[in-house]
């Protein structure tokens, strides 16, 4: 039922049936005091089925390397959390998988759908 629900809502962007789509979203407040906006995003990652398998073994495979869970840009850039760079393999590990995760999502993904809100 839930993805019947999903594919109505997204039918006036997805090509076709046969996909996968992830959508995952975070909310997150953050505590800037130089603005009084906010702004909020929720993205919805579509994927067909094999490319989706293929992604999500290269993907775990990176999240292994980091001994983490779960991804978090906001962890990851700034190398907080499981994300820490503290030895030379970390920095070095950090260099490739900063440069190879934005072609990595790509190569495998159907189409990626982003909405953004400003809060005012």
């Amino acid at each position: 039922m839930f993805r019947d629900v999903l594919t109505l809502l997204l039918d006036d962007v997805i090509p076709s049936r046969g996909l996968i789509v992830t959508m995952k979203v975070y909310m997150d407040r953050g505590a800037r005091e130089d603005s009084p906006d906010g702004v909020m995003c929720v993205a919805a990652t579509v994927f067909k089925p094999t490319p989706y398998k293929q992604f999500v073994r290269h993907w775990n495979r990176m999240l292994r390397g980091w001994h983490a869970s779960a991804f978090h840009a906001t962890d990851f850039y700034p190398g907080a959390g499981a994300f820490k760079r503290r030895t030379d393999q970390a920095k070095e590990r950090y260099e490739r998988d900063s440069k190879a995760i934005p072609s990595l999502i790509g190569e495998y993904t159907e189409q990626i759908i982003g909405v953004s809100f400003l809060r005012c």
